[in-house]
C-alpha cells in the first residue's frame, strides 16, 4: 500500500469505542457494545470488526489506533468494557477488516502506543509494575526492549511510577517526528 496522499486517500475511517454517544442519531452504545468500528462511507455509518479474543466470545477493547509509515493499522487495548484483553497489541490485514495479535504485555491493563516516523513502535502500559514502556523495532517479530522509565524531578513520587498512580486513566506517549528514537 502506498502512503496516503490527496490522490490516494481512502474513505475508510476507523474508531475504537467503549461507550459512544451518537448525537446525530440520538443513540448510545451500551456497556457491552464496544470494539473496533470501520466506516467505508466517510463516517456516515460504522460496522463492527469481528475481532474476538482467542477462545472467547468477547471482543478486544481497543483504546488507541495508530497508522504506521507503511500504512499498517496498529491497535492496542485496555481491559475496560468487560472483555479482558488489556495490554494486547494487534495489527490489521491489508484491507483493515481483521486484526492479528502481535504481542501481549504481561499484566497489562491499559496501553497507549506510538508508531514513530521510522516504524519503531513504542508502547506505554499500565501494569502491576505500575507502568512499563516497551519498544519494538521489528513489529514484534522478536521480544521488544523495555525502556528505562523517565526519572521525575519530584522526589515525592515513586521512581517506578511517573504517572502518579494515574496510569489506569491518562496514559500518553508520542515521538518526535524528526528524532524518532
Amino acid at each position: 500500500r502506498q502512503p496516503a496522499t490527496q490522490e490516494t486517500r481512502t474513505s475508510n475511517w476507523y474508531g475504537t469505542a467503549l461507550r459512544v454517544a451518537d448525537l446525530r442519531m440520538n443513540s448510545t452504545l451500551g456497556w457491552n457494545e464496544y470494539g473496533l468500528f470501520k466506516s467505508t462511507d466517510e463516517g456516515v455509518s460504522f460496522s463492527l470488526i469481528d475481532n474476538k479474543i482467542s477462545g472467547s466470545n468477547s471482543l478486544y477493547p481497543g483504546i488507541d489506533l495508530e497508522i504506521a509509515p507503511n500504512n499498517k493499522i496498529w491497535m492496542c487495548t485496555t481491559n475496560r468494557g468487560g472483555g479482558g484483553g488489556g495490554g494486547t497489541i494487534l495489527v490489521s490485514n491489508n484491507e483493515g477488516t481483521s486484526f492479528e495479535k502481535k504481542y501481549e504485555i504481561s499484566g497489562g491493563t491499559r496501553t497507549e502506543m506510538e508508531v514513530a516516523s521510522n516504524g519503531h513502535i513504542y508502547v506505554l502500559a499500565a501494569t502491576a509494575d505500575p507502568v512499563k514502556i516497551i519498544k519494538s523495532t521489528d513489529e514484534f517479530a522478536t521480544e521488544p526492549t523495555v525502556i528505562t522509565l523517565p526519572n521525575d524531578a519530584d522526589t515525592g513520587i515513586s521512581s517506578n511510577d511517573f504517572t502518579r498512580g494515574q496510569s489506569f486513566y491518562d496514559l500518553v506517549i508520542d515521538s518526535d517526528p524528526n528524532n524518532p528514537d
